[in-house]
């Protein structure tokens, strides 16, 4: 049974409030040991409530802005919603989880500058780490919170924030560039919402989520805790951590707690479907929404995924495409619940040559291997209250199938960037917000092909790096979503060369049978011959906070001759981020 529409924009306090007596429904979190801990609604409330109440003790007022660096999501969740009762603008961060300590603090020192936060709110072994240089006047821990005598009643805490107060600065990945600092309000939070839970999942009367994707993403802030909070929706969380490690667990809990709804990004159905060799014992026929966003989608990738998981169950009309971007707060287009993947199989040529996707006509192509040729996947329609344009280089609309800038105006879309003036500017234009990305749309639907500043020149024409990654992908003996390709820039002419740097298990072994095979494919799919390739150890390429390939850094690396080719990077990096912190959580996992 749907839920009946909410009419009602409400800020989070607001809607907090709301389930202050919800005891039945609330989050559940599994534990590394397999145990699971359940915090009702009202529990919920009551714990952020007794946050909110340390934070104004310690002095903090309306508008202050707070770091949180909190690798537990429970604890994560109490300060978020904490933070926000008292009118403090929470900062989310990711944790240290990731090798290579001085790229962290460089990221974390500029997001602290640019937010100009007056505190990191952590745990210990981060706080020894943060705490020399990065440019914050007090970093505290959530325990030394717990300790605080909770002295502020109810009214004293709520009524703090309007629809059009900032709720939170929600970084972005920094794929491309340096984090910035998108402002988002409640009233973008409650609109978007809104969209995503009743347009988009159609949110059911009997739905529960799970959910490992992380808290500092707005996937998973705004997706799995916000959206849920609304609409008293119970939901499960174990962490990115345990997924990467045993991404069974994953589908263990959708099966255990007959899970209807679960969100991942494109990787994770590949990586699931290649990892998971045991499937007894699963049921994934209570999944009615397996969403997929968050990077671009692989017709294949999915279609592999529903193959192997068939016999568990998994229906592939469940899939559900979308796509989005902080700058909107979450979601922009959903597909439609039950319609599965839909897709179109394009001709490079014309694509490349004239920016027009010329599809097949014919539905059993999509499964064919066609030389020249790509599949991309709709990422659905705009939401009702969401008006999307396709626009070329002049600025004006362009007709479907044709490929240009994709340009979105609805009350999603963000206040602004913090303290950036300028990229607001150049983002945000008459209310428009000028995404940066590429894609066509066709009847009705958005069709994503790439990033402007990703494009690659050849000859006139223009390659989505995407398209040939996928490509490169193919070759046995490439790590499945480590590939990069960018283009080298020839000073003397307006064209580009390609490169390509991938990881593999077998770097060492087959390093000259993997770069003759990338050469092949790319060759044979879209007559391009390819200039460099890099073939290293898994752990190599940069990657950002949420795991996406950072193709300018690769660039960069590249050109500067400092990808190096060391035997266990990963390892290195570890031992690098222990021996100077002593943080026990990481040496754990």
């Amino acid at each position: 049974m749907k839920l009946s529409v909410k009419t009602d924009l409400l800020t989070i306090p607001e809607a907090l409030k709301s389930l202050a007596e919800e005891n039945r429904r609330g989050f559940s979190f599994l534990c590394e040991d397999g145990r699971e801990y359940f915090f009702s609604f009202a529990e919920i409330y009551e714990r952020s409530r007794q946050r909110a109440s340390a934070l104004k003790e310690r002095g903090f007022v309306k508008g202050d802005r707070i770091a949180l660096i909190l690798p537990e999501s429970e604890d994560f969740i109490f300060t978020f919603y904490g933070a926000i009762l008292a009118g403090i603008i929470p900062v989310p961060l990711y944790p240290p989880l990731r090798p290579g300590i001085t790229a962290y603090l460089e990221t974390i020192r500029h997001i602290i500058q640019v937010s100009q936060a007056n505190a990191i709110i952590t745990v210990p072994p981060i706080k020894h780490l943060v705490l020399a240089g990065i440019g914050v006047k007090e970093i505290i821990t959530s325990k030394e919170l717990d300790k605080i005598k909770d002295s502020f009643h109810n009214s004293s805490l709520m009524n703090h924030s309007s629809l059009d107060d900032v709720a939170l600065l929600q970084f972005t990945s920094g794929s491309i560039a340096f984090p910035k600092g998108v402002m988002i309000t409640h009233r973008n939070i409650a609109s978007n919402v809104n969209c995503f839970m009743e347009e988009g999942i159609e949110v059911e009367e009997g739905d529960i989520g799970v959910s490992w994707l992380p808290l500092y993403h707005d996937m998973g802030l705004i997706g799995c805790v916000v959206g849920p909070t609304y609409y008293n929706m119970p939901m499960v969380f174990m962490s990115p951590l345990m997924f990467i490690k045993r991404p069974r667990e994953w589908l263990l809990l959708i099966t255990r707690h007959k899970a209807t709804v679960s969100f991942a990004p494109n990787f994770a159905y590949g990586f699931s479907a290649a990892r998971i060799k045991d499937t007894n014992g699963l049921d994934l026929g209570s999944w009615r929404i397996a969403g997929c966003g968050s990077e671009p989608i692989s017709y294949e990738t999915l279609k592999g995924f529903g193959r192997y998981f068939k016999a568990s169950g998994f229906r592939e009309d469940s899939f559900l495409t979308a796509y989005g971007m902080a700058e909107s707060t979450l979601a922009i287009t959903f597909s439609k619940p039950g319609e599965g993947i839909v897709a179109e199989r394009v001709d490079l040529e014309s694509l490349y040559k004239e920016g027009l996707a010329i599809p097949s006509t014919l539905q059993e192509d999509l499964d064919s291997q066609v030389k020249k040729s790509c599949i991309i996947v709709s990422c659905g329609k705009p939401f009702r209250s969401t008006e999307l344009l396709i626009t070329g280089e002049d600025g004006k609309e362009l007709p479907e199938h044709w490929v240009g800038e994709i340009v979105v105006r609805s009350p999603s879309v963000m206040k602004g960037y913090y303290n950036n003036e300028e990229g607001s500017k150049n983002t945000i234009k008459n209310g428009w917000l000028y995404t940066g990305d590429l894609g066509y749309t066709a009847r009705g639907n958005l069709y994503v092909c790439g990033r402007k500043k990703d494009l690659i020149i050849i000859r006139g024409r223009n390659y989505y790096p995407q398209d040939i990654e996928w490509a490169a992908n193919e070759v046995e003996g490439v790590r499945r979503g480590n590939a990069v390709v960018f283009g080298l820039r020839n000073p003397n002419s307006l064209t580009e060369s390609i490169a390509i740097v991938t990881e593999s298990h077998l770097w060492e072994k087959r390093e000259k049978e993997i770069k003759e095979g990338i050469r092949n494919n790319i060759l044979n799919r879209f007559g391009l011959r390819v200039e460099r390739i890099e073939v290293l150890p898994p752990g190599s390429l940069p990657k950002t906070s949420s795991g996406k390939l950072q193709r300018n850094k690769t660039r960069e690396l590249f050109e500067a001759g400092r990808l190096v080719k060391r035997r266990h990077p990963f390892l290195e990096g570890l031992k690098e981020l222990i021996y100077k912190t002593g943080y026990r959580m990481i040496s754990k996992s």
